[in-house]
């Protein structure tokens, strides 16, 4: 577990939507053989409805459920992992399911599913497949998949052989081989090493408290696991015993106590104590065995309790929720469920529970490794909770490999994920000091969902990607993990991550392309050169079903973000950890708000829907979407265009945005709005320092050495209206007439942000926008013309060619 964030219980409403596919084939940006072009290009997604489409889809039906599970493999998806991974949304009550598969040679398979997934006992060859799941007397569309020709293979073996052979395995299971074990700790000594002794030095005659408190789990578990690692790597009676007693005290804790109050807490310690347990499984006396084993069965129990829907949050809460298989999508319990299965397996054949755990869990933890993308590798509640959840389970997924031989890193999200961090979290650096990867505030950190800008980040980042990219090495990763400085040594996500075995001087992989669309979660990340620390980076987003403004996402469709040389320019605002939190004032009213993003808001700040917003939250009503309906890249240019009206929850029929990013430092936005009412149109920006109005039609923001410049080409007349950010009261009030609080950040200390919009003169019931913005703001001979419904714009040499259904094209 990772000492980062520990947010408290927020209320666990139904997690949003699903990942149909039914707007076509999943878009692959990666080489692909010609076999799997030509089975691809054959599949047509299937329009028809049925029970699957009216769960996840239909707002009509009675069995609209938006948080229910995906469809996995959605129709027409090229599936990276063989076999992949199958899901699809719970029909009713205690219904079980046979789900059949066609294979490429027309034969078919059936398989028994007592819940709503299921992982195919087979690796499947490369070609072209169908399954379809039949439920009581109803059955499913018939949905295709190609199983590509470069495939991994992640069968989930049988739990009873697992079970097997985890009995016939000693303590500790969850370590290495002596030869892995001192390869990892060659490659760690020296200071590495060294910062470890120091601290655990400094701490060994603490005295330690008999009851924990609220919050100390972390403190003290990051203590305890300081010790054990040093008694690992170093095998001293010194260690050893300080080990022992960090373990014995923490499962002397009461597990239903203080500690056990926040569910994130109670996890990290029983991994620590489950560590402990069996790491030092061969110096444990049996009466230290008969403290541990209680202690982690009740504890672990209620995490298993809270995963599986059969209690609440804390124990006893009247909050129950389903089980979390139906409803995936959930920050705390997805972590949870991974952890609890894969510290099972270090407690079979001691805890008689274990078992049960490791059977019915497992398999479930090994299906949905992130339920916040596709298999691209993306995370659509956030770059800052991909690193927090994903940091907080990768020394489970290290024990899991060593304890069983199953190995997460063949898993293709798995493997994608260190691709999402390099493109979407680049190490930046300063066009003056091109060498150094920069970390202060000024500089980007995070993207698109809550902590985007926490300057932990930094550290974590390096430590994070690091481990991941040690246990999953890709060259992009290898390449991306030694830009990035700053982690801490002594953390286990780090320390115990398997031996490096990238090159000692990796280079940036050749044919690297500089832009990444990740279509199940509808981002784009564009930038001038992803190999130059110094590059432009732009950034867009307009999130399908079921990735709409959830959890930690906000109301963001179609929003963009622009850095350059190592500064954030046009920025998401507001705040969180650092000098706000989750689902405070700030949180409701200015960051989770379409207002605070670079983004479409009409009549005084209006904009999309969340499923949190007050003062209706939690309404099925408010489950909304974007999605990308044009995508293109070449080495010179990148269009994206986002359609973000169903995100606006029926207040305008028209919401659509296309961005076009002509390298290195040019961006056409162009946005086409319409309303059934007169609306006054406001076309947003915000920036870390004073935007400075050049005229009605031109803005400058500046940030350190770089500057960014936006024109408007064309457009109803407008005005540009600055907030001055040291006014205190320029983040505004919440707009709920029964509770007019401030929207500011809750520390008066947080560092003023300063945010404008350009806003239409007079309400119209439709406006283009075309807004051009220039990285460096070198001047630009830029003119916008309309001729029989279609723009054609006119950018030094290029043109772009917007036709009258929105296509946008580039020439030359």
């Amino acid at each position: 577990m990772v000492a980062g964030k520990l947010m408290p219980i927020a209320i666990r409403a139904t997690a949003l939507t699903l990942l149909l596919a039914a707007g076509g084939c999943t878009q692959q940006h990666e080489t692909e053989s010609p076999l799997a072009q030509a089975l691809a290009l054959s599949c047509v997604p299937n329009q028809n409805t049925d029970w699957m489409v009216n769960i996840l889809l239909n707002r009509q039906s009675p069995l609209y459920n938006p948080g229910a599970a995906t469809v996995r493999p959605g129709d027409c998806q090229q599936v990276q992992q063989s076999p992949p991974d199958f899901s699809w949304p719970h029909l009713s009550g205690t219904v079980r399911y046979q789900v059949t598969l066609t294979y490429p040679d027309s034969h078919t398979k059936t398989l028994s599913a007592p819940q709503n997934w299921i992982n195919w006992d087979e690796g499947l060859p490369p070609g072209n497949y169908s399954w379809q799941v039949q439920a009581g007397t109803q059955s499913s569309n018939a949905r295709r998949f190609t199983v590509s020709a470069d495939a991994v293979p992640f069968v989930v073996p049988d739990m009873a052989s697992v079970i097997d052979q985890l009995l016939a395995k000693p303590h500790p299971r969850g370590l290495p081989d002596a030869a892995t074990l001192a390869l990892m700790a060659g490659q760690r000594a020296g200071a590495r090493l060294a910062s470890l002794r120091t601290r655990v030095n400094s701490n060994l005659n603490e005295p330690l408290p008999p009851v924990g408190t609220q919050g100390q789990g972390a403190q003290y578990g990051d203590k305890a696991l300081w010790s054990l690692m040093a008694f690992v790597y170093d095998r001293t009676d010194t260690y050893r015993d300080d080990a022992k007693r960090r373990v014995l005290n923490l499962a002397s804790w009461d597990p239903r106590g203080a500690t056990a109050l926040d569910d994130l807490e109670s996890l990290n310690i029983a991994w620590v104590v489950t560590l402990g347990y069996d790491w030092l499984g061969p110096v444990l006396t049996q009466a230290d065995k008969d403290q541990i084993l209680p202690n982690l069965g009740t504890r672990i129990g209620d995490l298993n309790g809270w995963v599986i829907g059969a209690n609440g949050w804390p124990l006893g809460s009247p909050v129950v929720p389903t089980p979390l298989w139906l409803s995936p999508r959930d920050s705390h319990r997805n972590t949870l469920a991974g952890m609890v299965a894969m510290m099972s397996t270090l407690l079979v054949g001691d805890l008689p529970a274990a078992n049960s755990w490791v059977r019915n869990l497992l398999p479930f933890a090994l299906n949905v490794a992130s339920p916040w993308s596709g298999e691209e590798g993306g995370y659509a509640n956030g770059t800052a909770y991909s690193m927090w959840d994903v940091g907080s389970q990768l020394s489970a997924w290290y024990a899991l490999r060593w304890a069983t031989g199953i190995d997460l890193a063949q898993k293709a999200w798995v493997r994608n994920y260190g691709k999402f961090l390099a493109y979407f979290v680049p190490a930046t650096a300063r066009t003056g000091n091109p060498g150094t990867q920069t970390t202060d505030p000024g500089t980007p950190i995070g993207l698109f969902g809550d902590g985007f800008e926490e300057g932990q980040l930094f550290e974590e980042r390096a430590r994070f990607d690091k481990g991941h990219t040690y246990f999953a090495p890709s060259a992009l990763g290898c390449w991306y993990a030694s830009r990035l400085t700053g982690e801490d040594f002594t953390r286990i996500e780090y320390l115990m991550s398997p031996p490096n075995t990238c090159n000692p001087t990796p280079i940036f992989p050749s044919g690297t392309s500089n832009s990444l669309h990740l279509p199940s979660i509808g981002w784009m990340a564009m930038h001038s050169d992803l190999a130059d620390l110094t590059r432009t980076s732009v950034y867009f987003k307009s999130s399908p079903r079921p990735f709409g403004a959830y959890n930690h996402q906000s109301a963001d469709q179609n929003a963009f973000v622009i850095n350059a040389g190592g500064e954030r320019l046009a920025i998401e605002s507001g705040y969180y950890g650092d000098y706000d939190g989750y689902n405070t004032d700030h949180w409701q009213w200015w960051v989770k708000r379409t207002k605070s993003k670079n983004a479409i808001t009409f009549d005084g700040g209006k904009g999309q829907i969340a499923f949190e917003h007050q003062p209706n939250p939690y309404q099925l009503a408010n489950a909304r979407y974007g999605s990308i309906t044009q995508q293109q890249s070449t080495a010179d240019y990148d269009i994206v265009t986002g359609d973000a009206t169903d995100a606006y929850a029926g207040a305008l029929t028209r919401a659509v945005r296309s961005l076009v990013y002509l390298r290195p430092g040019t961006i056409l936005v162009y946005d086409n709005l319409s309303s059934g009412a007169a609306r006054t149109w406001e076309w947003n920006i915000h920036a870390l320092n004073p935007i400075a109005v050049i005229d009605g039609r031109s803005i400058q923001i500046t940030s350190g050495a770089q500057s960014l410049c936006a024109d408007v080409l064309a457009g109803p007349d407008r005005q540009f209206m600055p907030i001055s950010a040291p006014d205190y009261s320029s983040w505004g009030r919440s707009d709920d007439p029964t509770n007019g609080v401030s929207a500011a950040p809750s520390n008066p200390n947080a560092p003023a942000q300063y945010h404008g919009k350009f806003v239409s003169a007079q309400p119209s019931t439709s406006a283009e926008i075309i807004a051009l913005l220039r990285v460096g703001c070198a001047p630009t001979t830029a003119s916008a013309t309309k001729t029989d419904g279609a723009w054609m714009v006119q950018i030094g040499n290029r043109t772009v060619t917007i036709d009258a259904n929105g296509v946008v094209s580039v020439s030359p």
